[in-house]
């Protein structure tokens, strides 16, 4: 916000969001930072808390001005129960791309983790047992079978991918000099003047191959892609109570 008066460009706010192009709106699913006070080891009820409430102290930042081209709304969350699921999805005033579970005692952590678990409307009947609109079911893809089958045609696909890439062959590192590799430093020795050598220490740089595996970069968190985990039909409240759901915006 540019005509925020007094501000710091050393007062830092991060948010992890879905950015809606077609609207301009960023969905806030979390928070990392909030003017330099990082959350990313607090849990998963005060992140969400805290959240809430810096959003109460400047709603001006869920509308779009001039000095605020962007609406950052923060997507709602509810109790992971039966009841409460239901009630959100059956009750949602916008098209539900996704529920987001959420573990209430981990920290924010990056890239893959068990403790956060993304799950389509079409899935609910089949992992907790809970009811949806047809109008959700009739999304389920004709080739989903169940989540179990899923999560295997999830992994053979990412196992083709790693295959193809092997294929190809490695990628050069970008900004390592010209056809990739590393730069190491070396000795070598100080020549004199008729070509012997003291034998005296001299900085040099020698090119060498890069043999680092290379590293795939993180994508973004999709069901079923970034995890596996063992499905029970057999839901009881009692093992589901220590999560939060969040429902999701669409694309």
């Amino acid at each position: 916000n540019y005509g925020q008066k007094g501000r710091s460009k050393s007062e830092n706010v991060i948010l992890d969001c879905l950015f809606d192009e077609k609207e301009g709106i960023y969905y806030v699913l979390d928070i990392m930072c909030w003017s330099n006070h990082p959350v990313y080891d607090s849990e998963t009820d005060f992140r969400f808390f805290w959240l809430a409430s810096k959003f109460q102290e400047i709603p001006q930042i869920m509308e779009k001005s001039p000095n605020n081209p962007y609406k950052f709304i923060p997507l709602p969350n509810f109790p992971c129960t039966k009841e409460a699921i239901s009630n959100a999805v059956n009750s949602a005033t916008f098209d539900i791309d996704g529920l987001l579970f959420y573990h209430k005692r981990t920290h924010y952590t990056f890239g893959s983790t068990p403790l956060v678990v993304w799950l389509k409307p079409y899935m609910l009947p089949e992992i907790l047992e809970i009811e949806v609109p047809e109008k959700l079911l009739a999304e389920r893809p004709d080739n989903y079978s169940n989540y179990a089958a899923h999560l295997e045609h999830v992994a053979e696909m990412k196992k083709k991918q790693e295959e193809e890439r092997k294929k190809k062959g490695k990628t050069p590192p970008k900004g390592r000099g010209a056809g990739g590799g590393d730069w190491k430093e070396v000795k070598e020795p100080r020549k004199k003047k008729g070509g012997k050598s003291p034998g005296g220490p001299q900085q040099g740089m020698e090119y060498c191959e890069n043999n680092q595996p290379e590293r795939e970069p993180y994508s973004k968190r999709t069901y079923g892609q970034d995890f596996k985990m063992d499905v029970s039909v057999d839901v009881d409240e009692d093992d589901i109570e220590t999560c939060d759901t969040m429902a999701a915006i669409p694309e």
